[in-house]
Parts: structure tokens; C-alpha cells; sequence
């Protein structure tokens, strides 16, 4: 992604997530791409994605990119309306398009981005949490715990990358021990009988955590969020590391769990805003060890790698890498 630039085109990229909004420049190369100009604002300071455009755009002129891929925390059906799962912002494609002068515009899953993402990012860009040495070609997995919980999964192909997102973060929690079982009841009292790995595995998930490690020690309930946690386990509150931990446990079973539907063998990456902050829990933690305990495919498991994308914004590197595949297949100009 650092070689010369082709010509003055250029691309916007965008992941457009329930917490933050990130925006970037794009610039097509002969060998990939270069992103660049990357910013970052919260979704609550700006009045919808029209205005968040408006106010990165504004500060980027003279630069008019003719092109845009926006990786978005919701499922992209095709068609022209879209909205995020996490965040009340809905708008229409083409009205966007018309707006910004853009020829194209095209939705991605954020985790699809930041499967394909992947392909594009080097050895100092991740942290191992351990196993053994990725099988070349074959299926890499990606899970983003963040203010929800993205998957996707990055296969090789004829010689290209393609990345197949899904909504495993709605499948169902199963939990297994005493405490996870008591999780498990408090948030179905809070959102219904069908209690999923997202209502666990993410922000506001570590917030459930607390509460229930907390209830637990026969400690009063905390109002603190996921960021307030972090500060409190690296102050050595231990309900606060109780609550990292078990976090960290249950997103190994998980990894393990969709690793061997996926045949994963190309390694596990954790991505998402959640894993750099804790990174040290992570590794320290049980997550390794609830990862490759499937029983008699454990073996098979401890040969998987595993390691957390410690690279900023890679959801902007994967939108770009969507537009570039576009261009060399003829369905952009």
C-alpha cells in the first residue's frame, strides 16, 4: 500500500460503527491502495452520517473522491436503504451519492471489512495470544467484539480474497459455568428469552459481566460502562479483573467454536475496539485455554493461531481493499 499513486483518482472509505464514526482518503495503486487522511469522531457528536460526511469532507477540500465504500455495523442486503443495528442512523445509498458527488457507493458488513483487512496487514500489526503456525490458504476467521459483535470469515480463491460476513454475534450464549449461567439469567430479564453472544461479547457485555461478577461477591450493582471497567482492573479492582477475565474466557470459547465451523486454520484475529484495550487480559487470561477446549478436538484447535488486530482502523484498510478488488474487476470506474 505504499507504492505510487495512479493518476488523481480517489476513494472514500468509511466504517461507520454504533460508537465511532472513522473516515479516510483512498488513493488506487499499482499494487493495492494507500489510505490516508484518516479521522475518527464519536457518532453521538454528529446529527447522522449526511452530517458526519459533511463536516470530514469539508475538511478534506479540495480532495473530491469520485468513489466510496462504507463499512457499516448492520447487514447490507443490496439494496438502496441501509441502517445500523446498534445505532438509530438510516439513510439511502443513492441520496448520498447525488449529495457528494460520488459516481458509486457501496455498503459493506464492518466485519467483512475487517476480514478482508486481513490480507493487507503485517506481522507487527498483530498481537499473539498463542497456538501454532497459520496454514497458508487456508479460511482466517475474524470476530470484532466492539459496541457489538461482528464475524467474518476471509477464504482465498482463485487467487482473491473474499470475505463472508454473517450475524454469528445473534447466535445463542451457552453459557457453562455457575456464574455464566447466572449471566445468562440476568439478561434475559433484560431483553427476553433469546440471550446472544453479543449481549455478552462486547462493550456493553463487560458491563453485564461486572454487574454479575459484582452480584456474585455480594456487592452492590455499578453503573460503570466498559471503558470505566478497563481503568478499574488496571487499578487492581478485582470484581473489575474478575469481570475481564470471564470476559476473555467466554470470547475463547466462542473463537474456538466458530474456528472449527469455519475449519479456521488460517488463524482467529480479534478485532473491534474491545480487544486492543484489554489486550494484556487477554493474553494473560483464560481465553487461550477456553479456546481449544473442544474435547477430542483440542489437538486440532492448539495448531490454530490466535491473535488480536492491534492496527487502528482496519475496517477503513478492508473498505478500501472492497473498492480495489471493484476496480480490477471492471465494476468501477
Amino acid at each position: 500500500m505504499t507504492d505510487r499513486a495512479q493518476s488523481g483518482l480517489l476513494w472514500l472509505v468509511g466504517d461507520i460503527g454504533a460508537t465511532h464514526v472513522r473516515f479516510g482518503l483512498a488513493r488506487p495503486t499499482a499494487s493495492g491502495f494507500r489510505v490516508e487522511a484518516m479521522r475518527q469522531m464519536r457518532g453521538d457528536d454528529v446529527d447522522g452520517l449526511e452530517a458526519a460526511l459533511s463536516v470530514y469532507l469539508d475538511d478534506m477540500l479540495p480532495a473530491r473522491p469520485v468513489a466510496a465504500a462504507l463499512a457499516i455495523a448492520g447487514p447490507v442486503s443490496g439494496g438502496d436503504a441501509v441502517a445500523l443495528t446498534n445505532r438509530d442512523w438510516r439513510w439511502s445509498n443513492a441520496a448520498l451519492a447525488e449529495r457528494f458527488g460520488f459516481r458509486r457507493l457501496l455498503c459493506i458488513n464492518d466485519a467483512e471489512a475487517q476480514a478482508l483487512a486481513l490480507a493487507w496487514l503485517d506481522p507487527g500489526d498483530l498481537r499473539s495470544l498463542g497456538g501454532g503456525i497459520a496454514v497458508p490458504d487456508a479460511p482466517r476467521l475474524l470476530i470484532a467484539p466492539g459496541s457489538g459483535l461482528g464475524t467474518a470469515a476471509l477464504i482465498r480463491t482463485d487467487g482473491r480474497y473474499i470475505a463472508l460476513a454473517g450475524e454469528g454475534g445473534h447466535a445463542t450464549f451457552a453459557p457453562e459455568s455457575e456464574l455464566e449461567h447466572a449471566l445468562a439469567d440476568a439478561l434475559r430479564a433484560q431483553h427476553g428469552a433469546h440471550v446472544s453472544w453479543e449481549r455478552v461479547l462486547s462493550g456493553p457485555g463487560i458491563a453485564a459481566i461486572h454487574d454479575v461478577v459484582r452480584d456474585a461477591q455480594q456487592r452492590a450493582p455499578s453503573d460503570a460502562d466498559a471503558a470505566e471497567i478497563v481503568r478499574r482492573a488496571a487499578a487492581d479492582d478485582l470484581c473489575a479483573q474478575t469481570a475481564l477475565a470471564t470476559f476473555g474466557g467466554l470470547l475463547g470459547a466462542y473463537a474456538g467454536d466458530l474456528a472449527l465451523i469455519f475449519g479456521a486454520r488460517g488463524g482467529v484475529y480479534i478485532g473491534g475496539g474491545v480487544a486492543p484495550a484489554i489486550a494484556d487480559a487477554l493474553a494473560l487470561g483464560p481465553l487461550r485455554a477456553r479456546f481449544e477446549a473442544k474435547g477430542r478436538f483440542a489437538d486440532y484447535l492448539r495448531a490454530v493461531p490466535t491473535a488480536i488486530v492491534m492496527r487502528p482502523h482496519p475496517g477503513l484498510i478492508g473498505a478500501a481493499s472492497y473498492l480495489s478488488a471493484q476496480r480490477d474487476e471492471g465494476g468501477l470506474e
